[in-house]
C-alpha cells in the first residue's frame, strides 16, 4: 500500500512538473489592406437581435466583432451607429424580446421599446456620419444605391428609418456613397435575402 502511494506521488510530481508549450499564432494581414474596413448588409451587419435593434445587440454584430478581429492585423477606427444605451426598437416600433416566467413558462416577451428613435429626427445621428457599420435592418441589395430609401420625405412606410438616423444625408446619400466616402481597404456585404455574402479587398 504504501509503495503504490510513493508511486502515485511520483507520477503525480512528474505530471504537475511537465509545463505543455502553446504555440499561440501570431496574426498577420499578408498582402491585404484593412486599414479601412466598412460593412454594407441588412440585419445580420447591423446586429438586429432578440427581435430588435439595440446597442448590445449592434456590438456583437458579426461585422463590429470583424473589425474587432482586423484592428489587430492594421485594421483602423470602425464607427457604429449606436443606439442609447438601454433602449431598443423594433420595425414594427416596439421592443426587443426578453426572457420573463409567463403562466405558460419561461416565454419571450416583447418590451415596450423606443419608437421614437425612428419617428423622431431630433433622436437621429447624421452629424456624425458616414459610419463604418452600415447594416440596415430590411435592407436588400438594391436598397443601397437607392436615395429615396433614407428619405423621411417619401413617408412613413415608403422609406427605412432605420438608415435614415444615421445617413450622412437623408434622401439624398446612400449606403453606398456613404462606405465609399472612407475609401475602404476592405468591406463586407451580406444580404441574407439574397443568400449572398462577400469579403473582399476594397479598391483605392
Amino acid at each position: 500500500m504504501i509503495k503504490r502511494a510513493i508511486y502515485f506521488i511520483f507520477f503525480a510530481g512528474l505530471l504537475l512538473s511537465c509545463e505543455k508549450e502553446i504555440d499561440v499564432p501570431t496574426p498577420q494581414s499578408g498582402n491585404t489592406d484593412f486599414s479601412v474596413f466598412v460593412s454594407l448588409g441588412d440585419s445580420y451587419t447591423a446586429g438586429y437581435t432578440n427581435g430588435a435593434l439595440s446597442a448590445d445587440g449592434q456590438r456583437s454584430a458579426f461585422a463590429t466583432l470583424m473589425a474587432r478581429q482586423i484592428s489587430e492585423v492594421g485594421g483602423g477606427n470602425y464607427t457604429v451607429p449606436l443606439l442609447p444605451e438601454g433602449t431598443s426598437v423594433s420595425s414594427s416600433l416596439g421592443g426587443e424580446m426578453i426572457l420573463k416566467v409567463t403562466e405558460s413558462g419561461l416565454s419571450p416577451v416583447a418590451t415596450e421599446g423606443n419608437p421614437e428613435l425612428l419617428t423622431d429626427p431630433s433622436t437621429w445621428i447624421n452629424e456624425d456620419a458616414p459610419y463604418h457599420n452600415l447594416g440596415i435592418p430590411g435592407a436588400k441589395s438594391y436598397h443601397l444605391v437607392t436615395p429615396e430609401y433614407g428619405d423621411p420625405g417619401q413617408g412613413p412606410g415608403n422609406f427605412n428609418p432605420f438608415y435614415a438616423r444615421f445617413a450622412s444625408e437623408p434622401g439624398v446619400s446612400t449606403a453606398l456613397t456613404d462606405a465609399l466616402a472612407h475609401n475602404p481597404t476592405f468591406f463586407s456585404f451580406v444580404d441574407w435575402r439574397k443568400r449572398c455574402a462577400g469579403l473582399c479587398p476594397g479598391r483605392r
